[in-house]
């Protein structure tokens, strides 16, 4: 391999050979192709107190999780089922590096943005399999992801005139079943009969926003408590009674006007419902799940061979002698280090991923025209270096080579600690990360 020096002063090459780090170069990929994460949706419930006494578990906003730990390094697919009640039909998935021990809330806007994707979801499979799918680009290893999808429904856009005409039905049908009900119901309580009111105002919503589920019960809660306020029942009740039992044209014109009066009472309720039935359903097709997080695993090398030649400066030479002195050395990083990932885009411990300390040893023995040189450890200069990744293949170092020289005084046999410091830069490549993933960008 040929190397140029990349400064004046100093040249090194480097080619990291293997991986020496407990997680290996295949262990890494554990994302190849073929892999499908599935987000499942968690829900969490409260309770909410219906006027006749009984109690509903209403489920919050549900939270995205993953059924499976994320792979890194890799595209991957990403599918999430498709609410079987509600028609949608577009969605767009969101997905970001969680910082330090941040929630998934709110993900980062402005310039702190590696891998934070925004990718659109397309809709696959028939009835019951429907999945939105998208395809994640790699994610840098031991780093959690928060995920969020967004999902748009036909109903957010607007009913179509079949769909208002069958809804308006359905409620028109609801409020003349009520009303019917009431006059029928001439021996059961004001309870009993608002408690029945209650269950069919719940089904006229279920009937007419098929994907209104039980959370819409807040919504009947605060409609029936509107119309069980007024005193339009007991009234229709107590001229109903009235006319019956004298049969008069007074009293039969008095239990019309109450039954008119309760209509109208009844069609408020109901258009009220409808209209926050409608609300709801489109609100519910265009809000985000709340964010959930994955983990990627931690699986990159923490150290690889590194092979090269520096062009080193002996502090103890009496006049300017430079030494072009190759080595064989190990860096050792304090992270696993994602050969995938730019290092511009690198978003979980992007310092630690980018330096590294260099021990290695010098495979020749220089010497200096005045004094005689030794190797400290097998005849061999060791070589002590920091290092930092300015791209992919590119690494700058610093550091110094470590050798034994004799003393100034000809008469003394004594040897001294010295030094060649030396700063350059080097490859470094991680040749089976390449010969098996092709060379990423930088």
């Amino acid at each position: 391999m040929r190397r140029r020096a990349l400064l004046p002063i100093a040249l090194a090459g480097g080619v990291v050979a293997c991986a020496l780090a407990p997680g290996n170069a295949a262990a890494q990929t554990t994302g190849g192709q073929g892999v499908t994460v599935r987000l499942i949706e968690q829900r969490s419930y409260r309770e909410i107190k219906a006027p006749d006494g009984t109690r509903t578990l209403v489920p919050d906003e549900p939270v995205l999780v993953p059924d499976r730990a994320l792979p890194a390094s890799k595209e991957f697919t990403v599918i999430v089922p498709v609410n079987g009640e509600l028609p949608s039909t577009q969605a767009q998935l969101e997905i970001w590096p969680r910082r330090d021990q941040e929630s998934c809330d709110d993900p980062p806007r402005g310039a702190n943005e590696a891998q934070h994707y925004t990718l659109g979801m397309h809709l696959h499979g028939a009835a019951e399999a429907r999945v939105f799918e998208a395809t994640v680009p790699p994610l840098e290893v031991d780093t959690t992801f928060c995920f969020r999808v967004q999902r748009t429904s036909r109903l957010a856009q607007g009913l179509t005139e079949q769909e208002a005409a069958k809804q308006a039905k359905v409620f028109d049908q609801t409020a003349g079943d009520v009303l019917g009900y009431i006059e029928r119901a001439e021996v059961l309580s004001v309870e009993k009969i608002k408690a029945e009111l209650h269950t069919r105002m719940k089904e006229a919503l279920r009937r007419a926003y098929p994907g209104a589920d039980v959370a819409l019960s807040a919504a009947v809660e605060s409609v029936m408590g509107d119309l069980l306020k007024t005193d339009t029942i007991e009234k229709y009740r107590a001229a109903a009674a009235l006319a019956k039992a004298t049969g008069s044209a007074t009293d039969v014109a008095a239990k019309e006007k109450a039954k008119q009066d309760l209509r109208t009472v009844i069609d408020a309720a109901t258009q009220s419902l409808k209209a926050i039935g409608e609300v709801h359903i489109r609100e519910r097709a265009s809000l985000s799940s709340r964010p959930g997080a994955g983990q990627t695993p931690n699986a990159g090398n923490y150290a690889a061979v590194d092979a090269g030649v520096v062009l080193a400066f002996p502090t103890a030479a009496d006049e300017l002698h430079p030494w072009m002195l190759p080595y064989f050395g190990v860096n050792l990083y304090f992270t696993p280090v994602d050969r995938t990932i730019a290092v511009g885009d690198l978003a979980g411990n992007a310092f630690w991923q980018r330096f590294s300390l260099t021990l290695g040893v010098s495979l020749a023995q220089p010497s200096l025209p005045s004094r005689a040189t030794r190797g400290i450890a097998f005849d061999r200069y060791p070589i002590l270096a920091l290092g930092w990744r300015f791209a992919h293949f590119v690494r700058g170092t610093a550091g110094a080579a470590l050798f034994e020289v004799a003393d100034r005084n000809p008469a003394s046999s004594e040897f001294h600690l010295a030094a060649a410091p030396f700063i350059g830069a080097s490859l470094d490549i991680d040749v089976i990360h390449l010969i098996r993933d092709g060379f990423p960008k930088l």
